[in-house]
Parts: C-alpha cells; sequence; structure tokens
C-alpha cells in the first residue's frame, strides 16, 4: 500500500512496552504498513532525544526501508518530532513527508511542575518542558530551542479528550482527569482533556481530528472501549500517503 515508513516517537516514559515496540509493527506489517517505533527514550531533554532521533533514521530506517519518512510523535514525542524537523533535519539525508503529532502538549500542561528541582529532573531532564513555561522554549521567535512548522513537511495534529470521568479507563486516569479538568475551569481555560494535557494544547499544522480516548491510547492496546489501534494508524498512513501529492511542488521551490 505504502511506499513510505512511519517512525513513531514515544513519550515521556514510552516504548518499553512489547505492544508498541513489535506486536503492533507486526500486525500492521500484515496490512503492508511499515511503522517503526524508535528506541525507548533515554532519560534526555527533547533536543538531545530529537539528535537520537536523527541518528536513528539516518542508520537504521534509510538502510532498510529508505528515505520517505511519515513522522508519528505521541505526546513529548510530538515535540521532539518537531525540534527534529525544525532544527536538526538537513533535507538531504532523508525526506521528512509529513510529521503527526498525538496528544502533544504544544501549549504544554498545569501537571508539569513551573519550575525545576533536582529531584524532578533526575527522574527525567525534560519534565518541566511540558509545563506552560517549559513549552516557551519551542514556541517563541528567537529562542534557543524554537521549534516552528516546517514550509517543505506537512504538519498535522491529532488530539484526545474523554468526555466524562466514567471514561478514564483506571482509578488514576479518573483521578487526573477530575483534578485536571477542575483546575482548568477554575483559572477560566477550556476543561476538556485526555487526562494528561488540555484538549486546547493539542493542536499542531491541520487538525485531523480528536479521539474520544485517554492519553496513553496511541501508545498503547486498544481497550474495548477505544477504537481500533491498528485500523487508525493503516488509516493515517492512508491519508498521509494520498496527501503526498503536494509535496513535489513544495520540494521544486
Amino acid at each position: 500500500m505504502a511506499n513510505s515508513c512511519m517512525v513513531f516517537i514515544t513519550g515521556l516514559w514510552g516504548g518499553n512496552d512489547e505492544y508498541i515496540l513489535k506486536t503492533l509493527p507486526a500486525q500492521l506489517a500484515a496490512r503492508n504498513v511499515t511503522f517503526v517505533t524508535a528506541p525507548p527514550l533515554s532519560k534526555a531533554e527533547v533536543w538531545v532525544a530529537a539528535e537520537n532521533l536523527d541518528a536513528f533514521i539516518k542508520n537504521k530506517i534509510v538502510p532498510q526501508y529508505g528515505q520517505n519518512i511519515h513522522v508519528l510523535g505521541h505526546s513529548m514525542g510530538g515535540l521532539i518530532g518537531r525540534y527534529l524537523v525544525s532544527n536538526i533535519w538537513d533535507e538531504t539525508s532523508y525526506k521528512i513527508l509529513s510529521l503527526t503529532t498525538l496528544a502533544t502538549p504544544h501549549l504544554g500542561t498545569p501537571l508539569s511542575p513551573n519550575e525545576s528541582s533536582a529531584l524532578l529532573r533526575w527522574v527525567h531532564p525534560a519534565i518541566d518542558d511540558m509545563s506552560y513555561e517549559g513549552v516557551a522554549k519551542f514556541n517563541e521567535p528567537g529562542g534557543e530551542h524554537y521549534s516552528p512548522p516546517h514550509p517543505l513537511v506537512q504538519n498535522y495534529s491529532y488530539c484526545a479528550a474523554i468526555s466524562s470521568i466514567w471514561k478514564a479507563g483506571d482509578l488514576l486516569s479518573a483521578y487526573v482527569y477530575w483534578r485536571l479538568g477542575r483546575g482548568l475551569k477554575e483559572a477560566g481555560l477550556d476543561a476538556r482533556n485526555d487526562c494528561v494535557v488540555p484538549l486546547f494544547s493539542q493542536y499542531f499544522g491541520k487538525h485531523l481530528g480528536t479521539v474520544p480516548v485517554n492519553h496513553k491510547y496511541f501508545s498503547v492496546k486498544s481497550d474495548f472501549n477505544s477504537p481500533d489501534l491498528v485500523s487508525f494508524y493503516e488509516k493515517l498512513i492512508q491519508f498521509l500517503e494520498m496527501e503526498r501529492q503536494d509535496l513535489p511542488a513544495l520540494h521544486s521551490r
């Protein structure tokens, strides 16, 4: 079906699950979709993870699957993808056809701390990059880590938001959904969220839709209440490949 490779970047603590590393790629391969999950993220800042991703694509993806790449980033993985496209990709060693972010906190999330602490940065050095203040470094022009949309790459986003606490999936997610929603409402903001990230924070590029699922949906095996994840990614690559017709004109400029 497709002659491009989907390179999937997991979130803050993702990438170690057998399902996203092996099972899902195998199920998609049976449907003629090349889906490769990048290696588990090391405890590194977003920009360091993006450098590691660039090396992985050059050394592993291109020799095996070719130069045409669709980048998908879940949660923090979307910020890594943005940084890769804007600041590291040299446009000659491989072709990034599109970047699709999935429930990514482009405008941050109040669940992340506003200030760094030694303990939190030991847990993960990029954890404070997810706060409202932390993501500013990726969004403000002139900043060291400014990561705007690339003019030669098609940019898309999928959002996630559940409709009620009963859709959270587990007790911890339900509690966080309630706490996050209450805090957003008290701040006079849109309270809709996916148990981790506010809905208003997830938009980037062309919005492809809002999936009624919790935050972890895009990286874990779907439960009986969620849309089939294999079909979701199969339909996404079909769409992305169809959208490629606009790219030759862009790259000829």
